[in-house]
């Protein structure tokens, strides 16, 4: 009986162990210059994933050229798409402004595990 008791307590403790160990956690830089062509720019992304060890590891470091007003897309994974990351820009110019709106999608598994979006506006030089 006491070995029984023993045997559940450790499974606790390894169980509620597992509960508090943090996830992993996703990160982004997006930096967006001019490219040499008008109206085109470059539009670098760094993905990065923070494990357990709280070390960040960079899973992707794409860089877009993209002309304004049109997308451009990465997706890198595996062949089923199943563990892929996305990056997707568009640029937009008006007469005093650049908008840029940047998304990111990690999946694992099948699964979105991490989604980021992001705008900026820039005054136009």
């Amino acid at each position: 009986m006491r070995s029984t008791f023993l045997a559940i307590g450790i499974l606790t403790a390894l169980a509620c162990i597992g509960c508090a160990t943090p996830r992993p956690a996703y990160r982004t830089h997006v930096r967006i210059a001019p490219a040499g062509a008008a109206h085109q720019y470059t539009v670098e992304f760094e993905v990065s994933e923070t494990g357990r060890d709280g070390k960040p590891n960079v899973l992707m470091a794409p860089k877009l050229t993209v002309t304004a007003g049109q997308e451009a897309h990465i997706l890198v994974g595996d062949d089923s798409q199943r563990d892929a990351i996305s990056c997707t820009a568009l640029v937009r110019e008006d007469a005093k402004s650049l908008d840029a709106t940047t998304d990111v999608d990690v999946r694992r598994h099948g699964k979105t595990v991490w989604h980021s979006t992001q705008n900026l506006t820039l005054a136009q030089p």
